[in-house]
C-alpha cells in the first residue's frame, strides 16, 4: 500500500484534524467521511468488532472519495486501498490506488465514542436492482437498435427521449411502442422486425451502455456489509447475462432474473421474481430499486419495500410510482435503505 508518512493528516472520529505534518503545502485534504454523519453510521464488522475508516488523500488535486466507498471501509474494519473513481469504455471501475502519495487510515471506534454515538442496525440482507433505467443507463444502445429497426422498415428515426418511455417491459412490448408510434404494422412484418431488433441489439449491446454514476459503488458498499445483491430485470436473460459480462460487472450480482427466466406472464409486475430473488439468496428481508410501475408493483406484489431512482426512463413522474422512497443520486442508497431498517 502506498505510504503517506511525509504529509498525514489524521481526522478523528469528532472530524477534527488532530495531527499534521508537512514540509511541504498545505495539500487538498479530503475525508471518506464528507457526506454523512457519523452518528447514523451503520456499521458490520467482518472481524468482530466496529471499525470506522478515515481517508488522508495528500494530493495537490482535488479527488472526492464516494460515500459507498466509505461505508465499504467501515463494514470491513480493516486497511485497504479504494479503487480510484474511475472508468474504462466498458464502465468498469479500476482496482487501482487513489494515487501515489495516498493512504488509507482506518481506525478503531474509541470506546467513549461507541458509547455516546447511536449506530443504527442495517436490517436488509438481500437488495435488488432493476437493469435499465436504474442500475444501467442503456437508453443509447436501445435506441440505436430502436433506429436500426426503423430505418430497415423504411421509417424516420425517433430520438433517445421518445424511446425512454418505451422501456421497461421487455423488448418485444419496446418494439410494439415504436412501431405503434410511427404507423403500425402488420403481424407478420412485426415479426421479422422482431428479429431484427433483437440481431442487433446483441450484437451492440455495450457500445453506449454504462452504470449510472454511483451504482458500482453502492453495490459494493452493500455487499462489503453482507448484503446479497440481485438483478432483476425485463429483459431477456441471456441478453442481461451478455450485457453485465461485457461491461465487467456480472460480479457484482449473487443472481440474475430477466424477464423469460421464471416463464411466460410471470415478469414484473408479478411478484414471481422477486420471489424467486428471495428463494435463491437464502431468505431474509429484501428491499427493491427500480425505475418503473413495473418495478414498484413487482416489489408491492411480493410484500418488498421499494426504492424508485428519479434519473431513470420514467414512463411518468416519479412521484407517481407509488414507491416508499426516491433517491436521485447513488450516493443515498444506503443511507435510504438505513431509513427504512426498523
Amino acid at each position: 500500500m502506498p505510504s503517506c508518512s511525509p504529509c498525514t493528516t489524521v481526522i478523528t472520529p469528532s472530524g477534527d484534524t488532530a495531527a499534521s505534518t508537512c514540509s511541504r503545502p498545505a495539500p487538498v485534504t479530503t475525508t471518506v467521511r464528507s457526506g454523512f454523519s457519523a452518528d447514523t453510521l451503520s456499521i458490520r464488522s467482518s472481524m468482530g468488532r466496529p471499525a470506522i475508516g478515515w481517508s488522508t488523500l495528500c494530493r495537490s488535486d482535488f479527488m472526492r472519495v464516494p460515500l459507498p466507498a466509505a461505508r465499504m471501509i467501515a463494514a470491513t474494519g480493516r486497511l485497504v486501498t479504494v479503487p480510484e473513481t474511475y472508468s474504462d469504455r466498458a464502465g468498469d471501475r479500476k482496482n487501482v490506488p487513489i494515487r501515489k502519495g495516498s493512504a488509507m487510515i482506518v481506525l478503531p471506534i474509541p470506546p467513549d465514542w461507541q458509547a455516546n454515538h447511536a449506530m443504527t442496525t442495517f436490517s436488509f440482507d438481500i437488495v435488488g436492482f432493476d437493469l435499465d433505467g436504474t442500475f444501467l443507463d442503456t437508453i443509447g444502445d436501445l435506441s440505436a437498435a430502436v433506429n436500426h429497426t426503423l430505418a430497415e422498415a423504411g421509417r424516420e428515426p425517433l430520438t433517445i427521449e421518445q424511446v425512454k418511455p418505451m422501456v421497461g417491459a421487455g423488448a418485444k412490448v419496446m418494439l410494439e411502442r415504436t412501431l405503434a408510434a410511427t404507423g403500425g404494422c402488420t403481424e407478420e412484418e412485426f415479426r421479422r422486425l422482431y428479429k431484427l431488433l433483437l440481431g442487433y441489439y446483441e450484437a451492440h449491446i455495450a457500445v453506449e451502455s454504462r452504470p449510472f454514476p454511483g451504482a458500482v459503488a453502492a453495490v459494493e458498499g452493500l455487499r462489503a456489509m453482507g448484503v446479497k445483491t440481485a438483478i432483476v430485470t425485463n429483459k431477456f436473460e441471456g441478453l442481461a447475462e451478455k450485457l453485465l459480462g461485457e461491461l465487467g460487472l456480472r460480479d457484482r450480482f449473487d443472481t440474475l432474473i430477466g424477464g423469460d427466466t421464471m416463464g411466460k406472464g410471470f415478469a414484473k409486475p408479478h411478484r414471481a421474481p422477486i420471489d424467486e430473488m428471495i428463494r435463491r439468496l437464502g431468505g431474509g428481508r429484501a428491499a427493491f430499486v427500480g425505475d418503473s410501475i413495473y418495478d414498484v408493483m413487482a416489489a408491492k406484489n411480493a410484500g418488498v419495500p421499494s426504492i424508485a431512482v428519479s434519473f431513470g426512463f420514467l414512463l411518468q413522474p416519479v412521484e407517481e410510482l407509488g414507491a416508499d422512497r426516491i433517491i436521485d443520486h447513488y450516493d443515498s442508497l444506503i443511507p435510504t435503505l438505513e431509513g427504512m431498517s426498523v
